[in-house]
Parts: C-alpha cells; sequence; structure tokens
C-alpha cells in the first residue's frame, strides 16, 4: 500500500534535514479556483510559493502541519519561546510547497508578520520583488477583472 499524504510531508520535511516534534495531522483541504486568490490568506500563501497558483486550478490541495526543529526561522525566532510551525502542500500525492512561521509556546498562537516559504524565505527572496510590486502583479494577475 501507497504512503499516506501526511507521510509524504513528513518524509518531505525530513529530507530537508528538519526534526519533526508534532504532527499536528490534516490543517486544510480545498479545490483551488482563481477567485480564492482574491482573499489575502490566500495571497499571502501564495506569495511564497516557487510556483504559481494557475498551475493548480481546479485541483484539490490538501495540507499538513507539523511543529519542527533545526529549520532556518530558529535563527529569528528563539527555540526557547517558538515552535516552528511548517504546512506542507499536497496535490495529488506530490508536495507542491507550503508554509513556515513561528508559533509562540506561551500562547500557541501564530505569530503576526506574514507568511514564509517552506524553508523559511520571504516574498523578497523567493520573488525577487518587494511586496508593493508584487501585489501589483498580483492583482493584475488574479484580481478581480471588475476594476
Amino acid at each position: 500500500m501507497g504512503k499516506t499524504g501526511e507521510q509524504i510531508a513528513a518524509d518531505y520535511l525530513q529530507a530537508l534535514g528538519y526534526t519533526i516534534v508534532a504532527d499536528e495531522g490534516e490543517v486544510t483541504k480545498y479545490t483551488l479556483e482563481q477567485n480564492m486568490l482574491e482573499n489575502l490568506d490566500y495571497m499571502l500563501l501564495w506569495a511564497v510559493q516557487e510556483k504559481e497558483p494557475s498551475a493548480y486550478f481546479g485541483k484539490e490541495i490538501v495540507s499538513y502541519d507539523f511543529l519542527v526543529k533545526d529549520h532556518p526561522l530558529e535563527k529569528l525566532f528563539s527555540p526557547e519561546d517558538y515552535f516552528i510551525s511548517v504546512v506542507v502542500m499536497l496535490v495529488d500525492g506530490d508536495v507542491i510547497g507550503g508554509t513556515s512561521g513561528p508559533r509562540s509556546k506561551i500562547k500557541n498562537l501564530i505569530t503576526a508578520g506574514g507568511e514564509y516559504s517552506i524553508d523559511g524565505k520571504t516574498l523578497n527572496e523567493i520573488k525577487g520583488t518587494d511586496y508593493p510590486q508584487w501585489l501589483d502583479y498580483w492583482k493584475k494577475t488574479y484580481g478581480k477583472r471588475t476594476e
């Protein structure tokens, strides 16, 4: 029998050199449609992916959340105060990307400040542009067609 999506996601994180501290399980499952990309949460999610979301229109995306250590964000967020949460996105059993971010050990909340890529990179590091330029591109590419 083949691996579950969760096992594929866990194996991927371990291959990146991260140690899984906790498996939080499946967090979202949805079919990506273009109109969803007008929502800020989806915009910020896709801002830190290598691939364009249009490659996945009409496909089911399943995401799994893990708490990890040995992650690059530990340089910015002290492991004494934060867990690093990594969400891995899969389509048809293949990892297509994900996000990472600090989660306070005190309140167990995700800390504000935007998304990081699965390996802790910012929008600027991935896209080579700043947020205002990227937002302009995003609106032209995926925004409402009624403007």
